[in-house]
């Protein structure tokens, strides 16, 4: 007596359904589904602070790939906390207890799900990519000004010990020329301290490596 066939379903698992297309909302409407889905995803969205998420940020990561930092456009609060300098032998030199000034804003950032965000990204590309042709050239695209800013600050350099400091009455400068002669985002970068620069530095390079999924 012939044996029967093996069923050739038995033990498979069924293909995952796929994750539902986002119906886009226009450009100027775009932040509260978009902070919706975020949350949606477990995301904490309270440090944002943008009526305009989408332009915002490709304003913001636009001058970061130039090295700049447009504070009006980076869609989160600054610090509370005032930065505090301290002198030591007649040298002046930032205070390290002003780098915990970032640390509530570093926390945040990292906490995001890398791949949640490069995820959304990806559905929302349309939107970054209509206003990114606002403000730039039509033969560039904004993922690669994502990755270029990402490069700029991964390149910051990252010193040991106590950052000194030039008091020229106007403002703080660097006391070391090379550091003085960084790009604004970089010199940014140094006043979070060396700790909280290396936590950005990670979830920067995770997040880059699943952007270049998407290529």
């Amino acid at each position: 007596m012939p044996l029967p066939e093996p069923d050739s379903t038995a033990d498979v698992d069924p293909e995952p359904d796929p994750e539902p297309e986002i119906e886009l909302p226009e450009l100027n409407q775009s932040t509260e589904p978009l902070l919706a889905e975020l949350e949606e995803r477990e995301q904490n969205v309270r440090p944002l602070r943008s009526e305009h998420l989408v332009r915002d940020m490709v304003i913001f990561v636009h001058n970061l790939s130039d090295g700049e930092v447009i504070r009006e456009s980076a869609g989160v609060s600054s610090p509370d906390a005032r930065f505090t300098t301290q002198e030591v032998d007649n040298q002046l030199y930032i205070d390290e207890r002003s780098f915990a000034r970032y640390d509530e804003l570093v926390d945040w950032f990292v906490s995001l799900d890398s791949e949640v965000v490069v995820n959304l990204y990806e559905a929302y590309q349309p939107l970054f990519e209509q206003a990114f042709t606002e403000i730039a050239h039509p033969d560039e695209t904004f993922q690669v000004q994502i990755q270029d800013a990402i490069d700029v600050l991964l390149a910051t350099p990252e010193p040991e010990g106590l950052l000194a400091l030039s008091d020229d009455s106007v403002m703080y400068t660097f006391a070391d020329p090379d550091l003085e002669s960084l790009p604004a985002a970089q010199k940014q970068m140094l006043r979070l301290g060396l700790e909280n620069q290396r936590k950005v530095k990670r979830k920067l390079r995770e997040i880059r490596a699943r952007l270049e999924e998407l290529n």
